[in-house]
């Protein structure tokens, strides 16, 4: 009768192990955005720079409602002043999981579209304040008028998820995560096709706090080229360097040549933690 009741108690326990274990495992969201459904693909011919903005901080879900506006401030624990104070003493940085959903595209809006008028601009030199009037002017309008008519692409959802029991402490950039895509070339090697720009204002740097069986999602632009390979995506949080698992895509070759952009780069454009801080660990 004892013996019965040991293998029953076994049992239960092992039943009891699987459903916790099943309920902490993400799996892709339906996702119900609020832009219409993109018909293009982005194929530049040189290297870029991603947008990543943080759409949703959540716990794991089956449906995510981007039309719900409300931002989730309550998970920002830097100094900003809608903080959750009570996190920040979160100071574990390791156990995150990018995933990213290949199985659906999602449509993402070219932001960096409105800077295009300006990519050449001598902004280092002085300027009257006539010619900064009609600059003012001419920017309003491109806002505007992107507003109004926004270039669509398609995109891939991304998710920077907590699989963990404690809560981990993960930075963002003016409310985006800073992530870059890389490819394979021709031999074989990683290389960066996007490049990140850090912001030289001390107030654009926070983090968040996400809490176990919880995620952050954001979107990376799906690229279309005459190269097929396969790409991955970085992911710096202070010092740990993530990567994604590697999947099927497309570029064109110029999206590897960095020249145009070389005398303003150094390590960290490519995600590179900065030397006076602790040992970088890579994390796959």
């Amino acid at each position: 009768m004892r013996t019965i009741i040991y293998i029953a108690t076994f049992i239960l326990f092992i039943s009891c192990k699987k459903d916790n274990l099943a309920s902490e495992t993400f799996k892709y969201p339906k996702v119900i955005d609020t832009l219409g459904v993109a018909n293009l693909y982005d194929s530049p011919n040189s290297i870029q720079t991603p947008i990543n903005y943080v759409y949703r901080v959540d716990k794991f879900t089956s449906v995510i409602d981007l039309r719900d506006t409300l931002k989730p401030y309550k998970y920002l624990i830097d100094a900003h002043f809608l903080s959750d104070t009570t996190n920040k003493i979160i100071t574990k940085r390791n156990g995150l999981k990018i995933v990213v959903d290949t199985t659906s595209e999602i449509t993402i809006r070219n932001t960096d579209a409105i800077f295009d008028l300006y990519k050449n601009y001598p902004w280092g030199e002085s300027r009257s304040k006539k010619q900064e009037y009609i600059d003012s002017i001419s920017y309003n309008a491109v806002e505007i008028y992107l507003s109004k008519n926004p270039k669509l692409f398609k995109g891939l959802s991304v998710y920077i998820t907590n699989p963990t029991s404690k809560s981990i402490r993960v930075k963002e950039q003016d409310w985006r995560i800073m992530m870059i895509q890389e490819a394979l070339d021709k031999s074989g090697k990683w290389k960066p096709i996007e490049y990140w720009k850090y912001s030289e204002c001390g107030n654009s740097y926070g983090d968040i706090a996400l809490k176990p069986n919880h995620f952050i999602m954001t979107k990376v632009v799906k690229y279309s080229g005459n190269f097929k390979t396969k790409i991955r995506l970085k992911f710096l949080n202070d010092s740990l360097v993530y990567y994604s698992k590697p999947f099927e895509g497309s570029i064109n070759l110029g999206q590897f040549d960095t020249t145009a952009i070389q005398y303003k780069l150094e390590k960290r454009h490519f995600l590179s933690p900065d030397e006076k801080r602790k040992k970088l660990k890579i994390i796959k």
